[in-house]
């Protein structure tokens, strides 16, 4: 597998900040600390957890 640096992950096209990436495993951290299947949240935390996955992944 490739190594990639933050600089030429921010370059490419579609890229995102570091910032952006830090800010987004964070909310995909705290939607999956938060799941909890009696919740009646757990459809909006396991709909969050994707979310900030998938924006996560389209950083890279």
């Amino acid at each position: 597998m490739k190594e990639l640096s933050i600089e030429q992950m921010e370059s490419t096209k579609g890229g995102c900040s570091f910032t952006e990436m830090m800010f987004y495993a964070t909310a995909q951290l705290y939607h999956i600390g938060q799941l909890d299947s009696s919740s009646d949240y757990f459809s909006y935390h396991a709909a969050g957890a994707g979310f900030y996955t998938m924006k996560l992944f389209a950083c890279m």
